[in-house]
């Protein structure tokens, strides 16, 4: 008898770290598909960043990450991110408002080539821009 009981409690213990393992799991926010790190200096309206792929394979958030922010006496700065199509004009993802942090624009809902561009009358320099995707 005292062997059956033991016998159901392992099993016990193992259904309840399995359902807890389960959860756990499901908790764990999906990795980035990529990031790329820069710096940005002396832009004027206009100007854009590098472009990078995003091959539509996760449901992370494209995020912008800003510090170390010289806005040229500005609170902050429009950024607008784009979706890069040849022969096309390019699609617009929105545009944030950025102080110096880190904003994100949500899962892209397509493959392609992505940048962002400055939106704004004043010449800014950023130490760190941090980009994940």
């Amino acid at each position: 008898m005292e062997n059956e009981r033991i016998s159901t409690r392992c099993k016990a213990a193992l259904v309840a770290g399995a359902v807890l393992a389960a959860t756990v799991a499901g908790a764990i926010p999906s990795w980035a598909e990529g990031q790329w790190s820069s710096s940005i200096t002396n832009w004027t309206n206009g100007a854009e960043s590098r472009r990078w792929t995003d091959n539509h394979k996760d449901v992370s958030p494209t995020s912008i990450g800003f510090s170390g922010c010289d806005f040229g006496g500005a609170g902050g700065v429009n950024i607008n991110l784009y979706r890069a199509i040849d022969y096309w004009p390019d699609e617009g993802q929105g545009m944030v408002s950025m102080d110096c942090a880190t904003k994100s624009w949500g899962a892209m809902d397509a493959k392609g080539k992505y940048y962002f561009a400055y939106e704004g009358n004043h010449k800014i320099n950023i130490k760190r821009v941090v980009v994940k995707y």
